[in-house]
């Protein structure tokens, strides 16, 4: 069983993606919705059980120097899961660096991102992550 311990915090040249437990569960609110506030601290203990027994990443998205929550990514190796702020603009940095982070751990040459997340982002974040995705197509092939 591999140790996810090593890969946090992961850092682009404008972002931090580092586990759940390293912000305030109220910045988390949004994110995970419908959730109760009660209902998130079990939430992220199970994320965190998953991580830590080499099943599943869980990561938040902050500005590189600054504890404000851009968005959620969770995958489990196979399928990527995502809820972004819809200000968060760069997600072609994150999305980019994330599957050759993927590639060079993990070996995946393929990641399978959820139809109807991608329909929930504003049109600017489609044409951004268009540069990640290079097609439309919900499989993506890591290069």
């Amino acid at each position: 069983m591999p140790s996810f311990e090593k890969f946090h915090p992961l850092l682009t040249p404008h972002y931090r993606l580092d586990w759940p437990n390293t912000v305030p569960l109220k910045k988390l609110v949004p994110f995970y919705s419908p959730v109760a506030i009660a209902q998130l601290p079990p939430l992220i203990n199970q994320q965190l059980h998953a991580i830590m027994q080499g099943k599943a990443l869980h990561y938040v998205i902050c500005l590189k120097n600054d504890t404000q929550v851009l968005g959620v990514i969770s995958c489990d190796l196979q399928v990527m899961h995502f809820k972004l702020h819809p200000q968060a603009v760069a997600i072609d940095e994150i999305f980019n660096y994330l599957f050759k982070f993927l590639k060079i751990n993990f070996k995946i040459n393929e990641i399978f991102l959820i139809k109807n997340e991608i329909a929930n982002l504003s049109t600017k974040q489609k044409a951004l992550l268009d540069v990640a995705l290079a097609s439309e197509d919900l499989i993506i092939k890591i290069k």
